[in-house]
């Protein structure tokens, strides 16, 4: 994730300084005292009540550094309002804009650990089956390295995704494939996800299925491919939400990565 953030540090500040201005985020940075911030039909942030709200940085799952806001030697508090439009993706670019700007790449990494746990105690009914974490949550989960955490949102014991997006139950079930190992899933899961890729959908899409498809049939090569593909899609996206900051960087491709080494450990040493 340093590597990544790093080679596309300069790019990266460029765009999130100008759109950190027109954005819903707010930073406020002040000395040792306490101070109020606010934003209309957002939340309200003070150190009472960051404190006040545990679960608010993941109490109760394996987080292993300390939560996002927290107060560095030079005794400088951060505080964050942000308006709850998808709190999760908008607190990872701004764990990435920090990382940059403070040379510290444990922002990044805090930002993951609260975007995951944020996900998991707010999305709780979307009208489809857990399918629906695979776009939302999964890609911070791999960039987390938090793969136990797979086993929240996808249970084994849901069986395989089959309502919600199709791209998102094609994902489900293929990762649920490559974790739980279950053999009677292999086939149903390669099938579908090969039907997927014959009909029409976004290059993003496709590049993320065919990473799933490439590692379970260890093709390294087509692996690095699809990684490429998949950063190249995401440059381009123009999906809501998107703008110039978010699409610098893929998460789910160094998610993937990620996913790749702990599935493989020694192998992906083969992925160029």
């Amino acid at each position: 994730a340093r590597r990544y953030i790093e080679q596309r540090g300069t790019a990266v500040l460029q765009v999130v300084e100008h759109h950190l201005q027109k954005s819903r985020i707010s930073i406020a940075l002040y000395g040792n005292r306490t101070k109020t911030s606010s934003v209309k039909g957002g939340c309200t942030l003070t150190e009472k009540t960051v404190k006040a709200q545990p679960s608010f940085y993941g109490s109760g799952y394996p987080v292993e550094s300390p939560p996002l806001f927290r107060a560095p030697a030079q005794k400088i508090r951060e505080k964050y309002c942000i308006k709850f439009e998808n709190f999760g993706k908008k607190i990872v670019y701004l764990g990435s804009y920090l990382a940059l700007q403070e040379k510290d790449m444990s922002y990044l990494n805090n930002a993951f650990n609260s975007a995951v746990t944020w996900g998991q105690l707010t999305i709780t009914n979307s009208g489809c089956d857990h399918s629906i974490h695979a776009w939302n949550i999964l890609p911070h989960i791999f960039c987390a390295n938090r793969f136990r955490d797979i086993e929240k949102i996808f249970p084994k014991e849901n069986g395989l995704s089959k309502n919600g997006l199709k791209s998102a139950c094609s994902i489900t079930n293929l990762v649920m494939y490559l974790y739980y190992q279950e053999p009677m899933w292999k086939q149903y899961v390669i099938d579908e996800s090969k039907e997927f890729l014959q009909n029409k959908h976004t290059a993003e899409e496709k590049a993320v299925i065919n990473g799933f498809l490439a590692l379970i049939e260890k093709n390294w090569e087509k692996f690095s491919l699809e990684l490429a593909n998949l950063c190249k899609a995401h440059r381009k996206s123009k999906d809501y939400g998107e703008n110039p900051f978010t699409r610098k960087i893929s998460f789910f491709a160094f998610g993937l990565y990620n996913f790749a080494r702990y599935l493989y450990r020694e192998e992906v040493k083969n992925i160029t």
